[in-house]
């Protein structure tokens, strides 16, 4: 009967049916077709239940306004526990739903008893993603015959003695007002050269794009020099024909560039027996084949092996960008060290930002470069004070690029990074800050600079202002983004913290423990971090350490011109103290320094969403100077 929408109709209405239990894709393209005028829901339906894929929201929210007298329901629940153990139900006549809202799973049935997880195995808190486990009569035996694959995943219930518990395998947390949000499958994160991409969570952003009805994304030919992040779209009906490369650009706002999927379009998805999208059946663009190097020029190819080894690549031709094929920071190192290794040429990681892809480094290895070395421009032009992002710049100055967009066309913004080190013996605050000095006055000699760095790199960006300032440079400001001084940071304590987070409580709701909860998981994953990372090896975990240990060892000397402190206005822990001393920094600014808050959290202050304020704070600041 479903093999045309018509004919579905029919069968409901000849057989008056009240209630439909539908799978979320075939629901899906119903709601579309109903949405493009087709004809609507048969009178005898009262109740519609679907599950077993992600849900539209935007798809929901115009369901509601066409079916407004029928409640509706989402099921979630794996075959191990009998199937659906929990719902989210939207009853007739309910509130609009908000479509930039994720539709939850709701709450466990009766038969059920749903908990996440921490990888430790306690209880999540609320807010706080974990993995689902079922409990509850409804929990299966296992699987038949399968002694080894049912130990994995079916355990004795650790809340109910005599029960049984099943990992599903799935992540989720609970939501606002009690609420499961199923968060995709575990097992739907994968790796695809050295990134670790959440493909629900692709899903996600590509289904909030607009005229965008149904999306799924998956990693085709995993494990080969061929992988890539495939999307399949389904458009929306009432809407006008899908712009690819509008589509990708708008996705490149909150997707990282590995996670930017080929995007392929759809009149709707195949699905299994069981209601699951079938990808096996999913058309796929052809691959191209490999290409025939020419091997005539020597180096050019060595240095596309040497990119080949550390990418983990079969292949990487002479005008592939390192960057693009997946390198970071810690992959150009390994590149540099290579090149030194085999080809005895002077190298370092941040000789690749200026020179990415084979044919372009071995050019700069055979002739040399007159260009900077540690300099990136982000946006060059304009006739304001130039301002410098020093030291830590994120992938392809990521971090950085949401400021200079908000400042304008008239503010040039550069980066300067020696990258990660070789070595973390290397990691000293004024031997770097001299290179960047260096730098500065070879290639900017004249003209009015801002210095900025977050965290720690505030040091590094402070060490070099005393340096320019000495030489007689305009240093306008120098800006300390969310970072503690030499005078420290001290945060409330006892009743005094308390009190303040109760007041963000009553401010944020529960929105304040989600925040507790994710900072708590930051703090266990940069634990695991530290457990993985050997003595005296180059990771994440121990640059962070060795430069904590370069700030200790670091003596500020009196900074003469003038300072800006610009502080996160979610830091409610900060003491009096801290906010009296602009965050430890008034005792070594005797040329000047204010602080102003602006919206945020320590490590979003630089996002899209922020960084308005930000730019806004800076030209505040410079125009008073030229007031003054």
């Amino acid at each position: 009967a479903a093999q045309s929408l018509s004919a579905f109709r029919a069968l409901v209405d000849r057989h008056r049916i009240t209630v439909l239990n539908l799978p979320a894709s075939f629901w899906h393209v119903w709601e579309a077709d109903m949405s493009a005028g087709g004809a609507g829901l048969p009178t005898s339906v009262r109740l519609v239940i679907t599950g077993s894929e992600r849900i539209n929201p935007d798809a929901l929210a115009r369901w509601q306004r066409m079916a407004p007298q029928v409640d509706w329901m989402n099921g979630y629940g794996p075959t191990e526990a009998t199937i659906t153990c929990a719902a989210y139900r939207l009853p007739a006549g309910a509130g609009a739903f908000d479509p930039s809202q994720d539709v939850p799973v709701g709450r466990p049935l009766a038969h059920a008893r749903t908990h996440i997880r921490a990888v430790d195995g306690t209880l999540a808190p609320d807010g706080a993603e974990g993995l689902l486990w079922v409990g509850g009569p409804a929990v299966t035996l296992g699987y038949l015959d399968r002694p080894e694959d049912t130990a994995q995943v079916f355990h004795p219930d650790p809340f109910n003695p005599q029960g049984r518990i099943y990992n599903t395998g799935d992540r989720a947390r609970w939501g606002d007002a009690g609420l499961l949000q199923f968060l995709g499958r575990r097992d739907r994160q994968v790796k695809l050269r050295g990134h670790r991409i959440d493909l629900t969570g692709v899903e996600r952003v590509l289904a909030g794009l607009p005229g965008v009805q149904q999306v799924h994304v998956a990693l085709d030919r995993a494990g080969t020099a061929q992988a890539r992040l495939l999307a399949w779209l389904v458009a929306d009906p009432t809407s006008a024909a899908l712009d690819l490369r509008a589509l990708r650009a708008m996705a490149a706002r909150d997707l990282p560039l590995a996670a930017i999927p080929t995007l392929l379009v759809m009149p709707d998805l195949p699905v299994t027996a069981n209601g699951k999208i079938a990808t096996a059946q999913l058309p796929r663009p052809e691959v191209a084949a490999p290409k025939a190097r020419d091997r005539s020029d020597v180096l050019t190819t060595q240095i596309a092996d040497l990119m080949a080894q550390v990418l983990g690549l079969d292949q990487v031709d002479p005008d592939d960008d390192f960057h693009d094929l997946g390198g970071e920071s810690l992959a150009a190192v390994r590149f540099a060290a290579l090149v030194e290794q085999h080809l005895n040429r002077p190298a370092v990681a941040m000789d690749l930002y200026q020179h990415p892809t084979p044919a372009t480094f071995a050019a700069f290895l055979r002739d040399g470069s007159e260009g900077p070395r540690y300099i990136v421009p982000i946006q060059p032009n304009g006739t304001q004070p130039a301002f410098f992002a020093v030291h830590v710049l994120g992938p392809r100055e990521s971090q950085w690029r949401p400021l200079s967009e908000a400042l304008g066309p008239d503010w040039p913004v550069f980066g300067i990074t020696v990258g990660a080190p070789r070595s973390l013996d290397d990691i000293d605050i004024p031997a770097i800050a001299e290179v960047y000095f260096q730098e500065i006055q070879k290639y900017h000699p004249t003209g009015a600079l801002m210095l900025g760095a977050t965290s720690m790199a505030s040091y590094y960006a402070y060490d070099l202002a005393q340096r320019l300032v000495a030489a007689g440079r305009d240093v306008r400001l120098m800006v300390a983004f969310d970072a503690m001084g030499p005078g420290g940071r001290p945060s409330l304590q006892g009743v005094a913290k308390l009190r303040a987070h109760l007041g963000q409580l009553a401010k944020h709701g529960l929105a304040h423990l989600r925040a507790i909860a994710q900072a708590r998981a930051l703090r266990r994953q940069y634990a695991r971090d530290g457990a993985q990372s050997a003595d005296g090896e180059v990771t994440g975990f121990n640059i962070i350490e060795a430069t904590a240990q370069a700030v200790d060892r670091y003596h500020p000397a009196p900074y003469p011109a003038p300072m800006l402190v610009l502080r996160a206005d979610t830091s409610f822990w900060d003491s009096k103290q801290a906010l009296d001393t602009c965050l430890g920094w008034s005792q070594v600014a005797v040329g000047g320094v204010r602080m102003l808050d602006v919206p945020g959290e320590h490590l979003t202050i630089l996002e899209a969403q922020n960084v308005g304020v930000v730019a806004a704070r800076l030209k505040q600041v410079i125009a008073e100077q030229g007031r003054g």
